[in-house]
């Protein structure tokens, strides 16, 4: 089971906070206000059925706005992350004020840290952005090492302390950026499922349950050459020389996009095998703009299809405690992470209380400045 810590801090002892954006951010004391804590029912509905919410945002609708936009522009460019030097949806609240706004929303906060304990890093966050048509993100659960096994990996990008005493040592925050109705791929869950591993499989990647259509609003060839050369067409994965043994200029666009699909299928993916449910089981979670559930990634989870006309726009922080070590390769000089991403530059940042595994690297909230594409 998990161990619920709820003992209270006095925001009077005098200890540093740091403000960030819109709300207070950081201290060395926990932040917790006994208005905003989840109740007892809430802790055991958590307990109980592996997830809580949604809950209302504290930031301004402007604010909410603000990040969506923010994240549009980044996807629209298809920038490279000044983290990483390539195109990548992650740790966006990194870069922008407004982003890490909303992941250290004190009621927030508050709520993480009694479930986990006062000492918390965020580690991680992205965006998940559906366009109009693109398919669901099939069943699928995280069982903790965060490993890359959604396109086939095995690097652990978490080791929890050994006096962690919970069944699971991350909390994942999803966040609505818009109002999500259930046309637009909305989060479900499975209720009671975190206290169970579900069997996986590894197939060809473009079975997995990961997998999107790489070539959808695609307009031409030269647009299909340019993403599949600067390896921005199918995330996380590098695309770029999988041109390099065809005649583009003799090849049909249809001939192109088979060609490529041909060579991630070379590629394994992890596959969540099927399995029954009851609709009783099933929830589903329409959101309004601003909410966010809580749940650990044990929790299996997937949203569905966007058969809407509209964009719908998402992004998710993971929270671990912070005697977590984050990145264990890079310990031993390993620095390409499960996402295949160069993970030299990565920092969390300490959302509450103190750090207690010396080896994790740290960004101080006050660091983050809005980044300009």
């Amino acid at each position: 089971m998990w161990a619920r810590r709820s003992s209270l801090a006095s925001d009077e002892d005098g200890k540093e906070s740091v403000h960030v954006g819109r709300v207070r951010l950081l201290g060395k004391q926990p932040i917790r206000d006994e208005k905003t804590m989840l109740t007892k029912e809430q802790l055991e509905f958590f307990e109980q059925e592996g997830y809580v919410g949604p809950f209302d945002s504290q930031l301004s609708d402007d604010t909410i706005d603000s990040v969506a936009n923010y994240l549009h522009e980044y996807l629209d460019k298809r920038a490279d992350h000044p983290l990483y030097g390539r195109f990548s949806v992650r740790e966006m609240h990194l870069l922008n004020e407004d982003v890490l706004a909303l992941a250290s929303q004190p009621q927030l906060v508050g709520a993480l840290q009694q479930i986990l304990g006062d000492d918390l890093a965020l580690w991680r966050s992205k965006i998940f952005y559906k366009k109009p048509g693109d398919a669901a993100i099939e069943w699928h659960q995280e069982w903790g090492a965060f490993n890359g096994e959604e396109i086939g990996n095995d690097i652990p990008g978490l080791k929890p302390s050994a006096d962690n005493q919970n069944e699971f040592w991350n909390l994942t925050i999803w966040f609505a950026l818009q109002d999500i109705d259930e046309s637009m791929g909305p989060m479900q869950f499975i209720r009671k499922s975190y206290k169970k591993r579900y069997p996986i499989e590894m197939v060809p990647m473009v079975d997995s349950a990961f997998w999107q259509d790489p070539f959808l609003g695609l307009e031409s060839k030269e647009q299909l050459v340019e993403k599949c050369r600067n390896a921005t067409l199918v995330l996380d994965i590098n695309t770029s020389d999988y041109l390099d043994d065809i005649d583009i200029d003799a090849s049909s666009v249809e001939t192109l996009q088979q060609h490529i699909l041909n060579k991630c299928a070379k590629l394994e993916a992890a596959y969540t095998c099927d399995f029954d449910y009851t609709d009783d089981e099933l929830v589903t979670l329409p959101m309004k703009k601003g909410q966010y559930v809580i749940f650990p990634e044990r929790t299996m989870h997937r949203s569905t299809a966007n058969v809407s006309e509209s964009g719908r726009m998402a992004i998710n922080f993971r929270v671990t405690p912070s005697s977590t070590l984050i990145y264990p390769g890079r310990v031993e000089g390993d620095y390409v992470d499960g996402s295949n991403i160069d993970i030299s530059h990565h920092k969390s940042i300490l959302l509450s209380g103190e750090n207690r595994e010396p080896r994790n690297e740290y960004m101080d909230a006050s660091d983050v400045k809005t980044h300009r594409f």
